[in-house]
């Protein structure tokens, strides 16, 4: 077989152990493998380094100007990666920085792929006006849900509704951590529950909501469980996980045996043998859903609530002030409906799976 001439240029939030992010690398790069096992990926990253040892690619500094314009003179396909990358939640600085990407790409004429994005929120004008024009330069764009859709609509731009690419990633085979690969509640009824927590720091997550998490996972778990704190992104999830982890003393806790650096199908290898999940990021309650985990989403933000509603599992809006009063019924919904949550869980990745395999049948049309 003769070998690949084809190179891709990938941009993203990579390079910054955030495992949502480098769930949607992985499965990228395997998508493209598997459509052509010769093709060049370069990446542009924030640790090209351990970005290039981690997937088997060659990386590039997404600060390199020089870098980033000599990779686009030598490529077929500019892919902008999934997640919310064209957002200012915090600032407008990823709208400016993605914008001036795509801007590079169409200077060189490289035909842009949009894979499985969410778009937005979008609070300013100038946020509003760089993504637009962005978005009006690609050749494919492929969204994640539904509101982003909306928002391309509006402004006259098509697009294709795919899912998360994480819906389709599987879990490896390799996993080193220690948990059993039977779940308590089912294999066997004395068997202690295992409980995964992901929290991660943010404005609504303060110091009485931390309290409030605390007080009712004490009032309502059974004695006999596991906690298992997951660390997604440790500059942010660490030290609030810590916090609650040490008022949480008279539970047994068990650390997974991984690092957010690690791939993550071997995370998602671990969260699969979760018994349920108290999560508020979007990617730990997308790896627990696809394993059929019963979840509890924290919905700090409004894509963590979309994906509890769509699997109908129980979420709590933590910016509602009323938010902590409904903590315990939550909590108890999820302990006492575990079943009915798993089959409901199940059956919904099953979908979302199909939805997220059509991002590489896009993608393989443009790597004819």
């Amino acid at each position: 077989m003769p070998l690949s001439t084809k190179s891709v240029v990938i941009s993203g939030y990579y390079g910054f152990d955030n495992l949502g992010d480098e769930a949607i690398l992985e499965q990228l790069c395997h998508e493209l493998r598997e459509i052509d096992p010769g093709i060049k990926i370069c990446v542009l990253s924030q640790n090209p380094e351990s970005t290039s040892k981690k997937y088997d690619v060659e990386s590039i500094s997404r600060w390199s100007v020089t870098a980033i314009y000599n990779a686009l003179s030598a490529c077929d396909l500019f892919i902008s990666g999934g997640g919310g990358l064209f957002q200012d939640s915090s600032s407008i600085k990823s709208v400016v920085y993605y914008a001036f990407l795509f801007f590079l790409a169409r200077l060189k004429r490289v035909p842009i792929f949009v894979y499985a994005q969410g778009i937005g929120p979008l609070r300013s004008s100038i946020s509003h006006f760089l993504t637009k024009a962005s978005m009006s330069l690609a050749a494919c764009i492929c969204v994640r849900d539904k509101k982003s859709q909306l928002i391309l609509k509006r402004w006259n731009l098509d697009s294709y509704l795919t899912a998360d690419p994480v819906w389709a990633l599987s879990t490896n085979v390799d996993s080193k951590d220690n948990c059993d690969t039977n779940r308590g509640a089912v294999a066997d009824p004395d068997k202690k529950l295992k409980i995964g927590l992901s929290l991660r720091q943010c404005d609504v997550l303060d110091e009485s909501w931390l309290e409030t998490i605390s007080s009712q996972l004490k009032k309502s778990l059974p004695p006999k469980c596991i906690l298992v704190p997951l660390v997604l992104q440790e500059s942010l999830d660490k030290p609030v996980l810590d916090i609650l982890i040490k008022s949480l003393d008279n539970f047994e806790i068990e650390q997974i045996n991984l690092k957010p650096d690690d791939l993550p199908s071997l995370w998602l290898s671990s969260i699969s043998k979760l018994d349920m999940m108290v999560a508020m990021r979007l990617h730990a309650a997308i790896m627990a859903l696809k394993s059929g985990v019963a979840t509890l989403a924290l919905a700090y933000d409004p894509k963590v609530a979309t994906v509890a509603k769509d699997f109908a599992q129980p979420y709590i809006e933590m910016k509602n002030p009323d938010s902590k009063k409904i903590f315990e019924s939550k909590l108890l919904e999820l302990l006492e409906n575990t079943k009915e949550l798993e089959q409901k869980a199940k059956k919904t990745a099953s979908d979302k799976e199909k939805d997220a395999r059509q991002n590489k049948e896009l993608l393989a049309k443009f790597l004819k």
